[in-house]
This record gives structure tokens, sequence and C-alpha cells, in this order.
């Protein structure tokens, strides 16, 4: 069993046992419904304990991560090219098992993926956070005081 199982199959298919009118769901997608509040958590404290220090440098720090994230994500998925594209939609003078091959790393692709947005959602949210906070916030205080 590799590493790579544990992360993309469910206990049961791990150990060949199937649940009887259950749907299967990758297993990763719990641990990631877990990570994603224990990532927003913790990168919401390191904001926040950022700015209590008056280390400022954190807002283009966090631009700088949620930048190559983002492009990572896009990048790792090719651009989105490949979604929803069937084994028949891809061109004649391919053999049947390139395009196997080529499904097959654009589901692989998604998986791995998948895990950049674990990290990028919350950092995207203590980001908004922060720019409601910053801009939004005093500007209403503005229009409403004056």
């Amino acid at each position: 069993m590799s590493w790579r199982d544990r992360f993309t199959k469910t206990p049961s298919e791990l150990h060949g046992v199937a649940p009887a009118g259950k749907a299967k769901k990758p297993y990763f997608k719990k641990i990631q419904k877990i990570l994603l509040p224990v990532f927003f958590v913790v990168f919401g404290l390191a904001y926040y304990v950022a700015i209590s220090m008056e280390w400022y440098a954190v807002e283009i720090a966090y631009m700088v991560l949620i930048a190559g994230l983002a492009v990572s994500f896009v990048v790792l998925n090719r651009g989105f090219v490949l979604q929803g594209v069937t084994p028949e939609m891809l061109p004649d003078s391919m053999k049947p098992e390139e395009k196997q091959r080529l499904l097959e790393s654009r589901d692989r692709r998604a998986q791995i993926s998948a895990w950049l947005l674990v990290f990028l959602i919350p950092l995207l949210v203590v980001f908004l956070i922060e720019m409601i906070i910053l801009f939004f916030i005093p500007t209403m205080e503005g229009i409403f005081h004056g």
C-alpha cells in the first residue's frame, strides 16, 4: 500500500471491505474538512500576532502566498482545459493508452491541487477580513459620522 492510497481511498477500500448502500467518498475530503477550519484559525492568529507586533510586512507576505498558491493551483490543473473531457473528445490521433494516461493524470492533478485549497481558502478569508477592517469599516464610519 502506497502513502498516496492512504489519502485517496476510503478506509473500507484500503481494507477491502465496501459498506453496503453507501457512496464511496475519498478519505482526504474528510481530512480537508477538518484541516480547513484549523488552518483558518492558525493563519488568523499568525496574522493577528504579526499585526499586534507591528510587523506590517505580513500583508505583503500574505499577498505573495495567496498569489503563489493561486497560480500553482491553476498551473497544476493545466489551466482547467481538461475539465469535463471524455476519451471520445480527445483527438483520434491519440492512442487509447495515451488518452487513458492523460485522463488519469488530470484526476491525479485534481486531487493534488485540492490540497492547495486547504491553504488558499483560509489565507483568502483572513486577507478579506483584514481588507474589510482596513478599508470598508473606516469608509462607512466616515460616511455616517460626517
